[in-house]
C-alpha cells in the first residue's frame, strides 16, 4: 500500500477532519487487539479447563462492545458533519462493516465462553480429550488469522488479507471433520451426548467465528485496494450455470 493510495496517511484540508480519521483507524485496531486477547483466553480455557479464563472471557465482551459503540457514534458524526466522499467515504464505510463484524466475534466468543463453563462443570463429566485437541487446533488457525488481521489493519497492506482467505477454506475443512468425529463418539457412547451437544455447539460457534474472520478479510481489502470481493465466487458460479 503506497502512501497516495492510504486514505488515513492522506492529508486533508481539515485537520480535525484528519484526526477523527486517524482515530477511527487507531481504534478499529485496538478493538481488534482486544477481540485477539479474548480469543487468547478462550484457548487456555478450553485447552487447560481453566474456567477462571473462561470468566475472562465473558467479562472482556463488555469492554469490546463499548469501544464498538464509540465508534459507531464517531463513524455517525463523520457522516453527517463532514459529508465524506470517493476514497474516505469507503474508508469509512468499511470501518464500519468491519467493527460490526468484530462486534458479532466478541458475542460469539463470548457464547463459546459460556459453553467451555458448561463443559467442565464436574457433574458433566470429562469430554474427550481428542475432541478437545482438535478444537484448540482449529481455534489455533482463528488465532492466526486474526493476527494477519491486525497486521493489514495496521500496515494497510492487503497481502495478508488475501492469504487469510486461502486459508479459510483449510479451516473450514477441519471444522466439519472435528464434527464428524464428535457424532461418532456421541453413537458410540450414549452417556456423553450432555458434553457431545456442548462441543458441537462450540463447533458450530467456532464455524462462525471463521466466517467473521473471513467478512473481515473481505472489508479490509475492500478498504485498501477498492475491490469487492464478497460475491464473486457466487457470481462465477452463476455464470457457469
Amino acid at each position: 500500500m503506497t502512501p497516495e493510495n492510504n486514505v488515513f496517511a492522506m492529508p486533508h484540508i481539515l485537520k480535525h477532519y484528519d484526526d477523527e480519521l486517524g482515530q477511527l483507524h487507531d481504534s478499529s485496531v485496538e478493538m481488534l487487539k482486544l477481540i485477539l486477547e479474548q480469543w487468547e483466553l478462550l484457548m487456555e480455557a478450553m485447552d487447560e479447563a481453566n474456567l477462571e479464563s473462561a470468566l475472562e472471557v465473558i467479562a472482556l465482551n463488555k469492554e469490546i462492545r463499548e469501544n464498538e459503540s464509540q465508534m459507531h457514534q464517531t463513524i455517525l458524526r463523520l457522516l453527517a458533519q463532514e459529508n465524506p466522499v470517493a476514497r474516505d467515504l469507503r474508508a469509512v464505510l468499511s470501518i464500519s462493516k468491519i467493527s460490526g463484524t468484530m462486534l458479532y466475534f466478541t458475542n460469539e466468543t463470548r457464547k463459546i465462553g459460556k459453553l467451555i463453563l458448561t463443559l467442565y462443570e464436574p457433574r458433566s463429566g470429562a469430554p474427550n480429550p481428542q475432541l478437545v485437541r482438535d478444537i484448540v487446533k482449529i481455534s489455533d488457525g482463528i488465532r492466526i488469522a486474526l493476527d494477519k488481521l491486525v497486521i493489514v489493519l495496521n500496515s494497510q497492506d492487503s497481502n495478508n488479507a488475501y492469504g487469510l482467505l486461502k486459508s479459510s477454506a483449510d479451516c473450514e475443512n477441519a471444522i466439519l471433520e472435528a464434527i464428524r468425529h464428535q457424532l461418532g463418539f456421541i453413537n458410540q457412547n450414549p452417556r456423553q451426548v450432555g458434553p457431545g451437544l456442548t462441543i458441537l455447539q462450540i463447533l458450530n460457534s467456532l464455524e462462525s467465528c471463521r466466517n467473521h474472520c473471513k467478512n473481515l478479510a473481505e472489508y479490509c481489502i475492500f478498504m485498501i485496494d477498492g475491490h469487492d470481493i464478497r460475491h464473486k465466487d457466487r457470481l462465477k458460479t452463476k455464470t457457469l450455470d
